[in-house]
């Protein structure tokens, strides 16, 4: 009788979203900036059913050890790990049902000669990257903690010497800025007036410093400071036309600002906006990702 129970409760949950998800695509046919496919709608509609996997801990200490499938992480015990499971849903789920995916088939990052990971946070990304077959991936992370425990991670991957890992944030100048990481949920944390003081590095200084050539890819989510980033990148996205995957969710402007800088830095850009993003302000649904290639 109890699974009967539940069963009926997710099938009532289904179509209350079902309903909720097509009122929103309806409504955002009317709005000329954004263009949202029916698969964009499905795709949102599948995302709010998201059965997550379970979360062991098999080491507890200051820096805990978890696993999540067959991935394991080191995670600082001091941090809420609540939301892992679904960060690992949105980078782990197969492209054609996850409008959080970053795995394009368009990005072909099992062919990169190498991966700058922006907001590298538990790294689920970087991980995906190095098992698709990147051949190197930078992760950049600006929160002390997060870093620390990325880098305990890399070292018991099958090919630590993969990764490049740097404790920096991303923006338009280099130098120093303040970081609020005074967030239950720490992957939020944003450059603001308060906070730690963080090194601050620019997209050109990186492939200066690393020395990124062609056949690139960038994936950025930087919880909206992905246009200063890309603005700090001018000459990269001019000389070597690195494949782009931004999260562009976390202001209703974000993808079309993006794209200008992206295009008036290299007009051979191909940009893609994909999935319909509306959790927060479902009343102004807007895209979850960019591409461009």
């Amino acid at each position: 009788m109890t699974r009967v129970i539940h069963a009926l409760r997710r099938s009532q949950r289904f179509a209350v979203e079902n309903m909720n998800a097509w009122r929103l695509y309806l409504a955002a046919k009317a709005d000329p900036h954004y263009h949202f496919t029916p698969t964009d709608c499905w795709l949102y509609i599948q995302e709010r059913q998201w059965q997550t996997p379970p979360l062991t801990v098999l080491e507890d200490a200051p820096f805990q050890l978890l696993q999540i499938e067959q991935h394991r992480l080191f995670w600082p015990r001091a941090l809420d790990s609540g939301g892992l499971s679904w960060l690992y849903c949105e980078t782990m789920m197969p492209f054609e049902h996850n409008p959080s995916s970053y795995n394009h088939p368009a990005m072909a990052l099992g062919n990169a000669n190498w991966v700058l990971d922006l907001g590298a946070c538990e790294g689920f990304f970087s991980l995906l990257a190095a098992e698709l077959g990147a051949r190197h991936i930078y992760a950049v992370e600006p929160v002390k903690a997060l870093s620390d425990g990325l880098r305990r991670t890399v070292s018991i991957q099958k090919t630590p010497e993969k990764f490049t890992l740097m404790a920096a944030a991303v923006a338009s100048q280099e130098g120093e800025q303040r970081l609020n990481t005074q967030t239950a949920e720490v992957w939020n944390s944003t450059l603001a007036s308060g906070g730690d003081v963080v090194h601050v590095t620019t997209l050109d200084a990186l492939a200066q410093t690393y020395d990124l050539g062609g056949n690139g890819v960038i994936k950025m989510d930087i919880e909206g400071a992905e246009m200063d980033a890309l603005t700090g990148g001018k000459l990269l996205l001019a000389r070597h036309k690195p494949r782009l995957a931004i999260a562009v969710y976390h202001a209703y402007d974000n993808a079309r600002l993006c794209r200008d800088i992206i295009q008036s830095a290299n007009p051979d850009y191909q940009v893609q906006f994909r999935g319909m993003y509306g959790w927060a302000v479902p009343e102004r649904p807007r895209p979850y990702l960019l591409f461009a290639w």
